[in-house]
């Protein structure tokens, strides 16, 4: 079984149900996600792997119908960790997260988090 519970004990949670009896599980590089081994014939050889998202848990089944011994994520993508912004108006540069996407052009944001820069200017008569 895949449950999950609140930090104090609340709201305990069956997600998925594995019909092996000591499947493998396995958290995902950036822990968002869960993969783990089902589908077994009675000799216990697992044929279908399995995803369950920690925030979306419906689990989806990615495989199907192979024999399955073992069950491990792929390196991550190497990439920069961060990216730079900078703002000659106010004279700021800082860096943000390499998977936050620009939506506009005061507006930088990602899943866990944003920023905006606001220009507001008054001219002087």
């Amino acid at each position: 079984m895949v449950r999950t519970t609140g930090r104090q004990g609340v709201n305990d949670q069956t997600r998925s149900i594995s019909d092996c009896f000591a499947t493998p599980v396995t958290w995902s590089p950036d822990g968002r996600k869960i993969a783990y081994l089902s589908g077994c014939k009675p000799e216990g050889t697992a044929t279908e792997i399995w995803l369950l998202h920690v925030f979306r848990p419906v689990p989806i089944r990615l495989v199907a119908g192979r024999e399955i011994t073992a069950l491990k994520w792929s390196p991550q993508p190497i990439s920069p960790i961060n990216k730079t912004y900078t703002n000659t108006v106010y004279k700021v540069q800082f860096q943000y997260p390499s998977h936050w996407e620009k939506v506009s052009d005061q507006r930088y944001e990602g899943v866990d988090g944003f920023f905006k820069s606001q220009h507001s200017f008054q001219r002087n008569r």
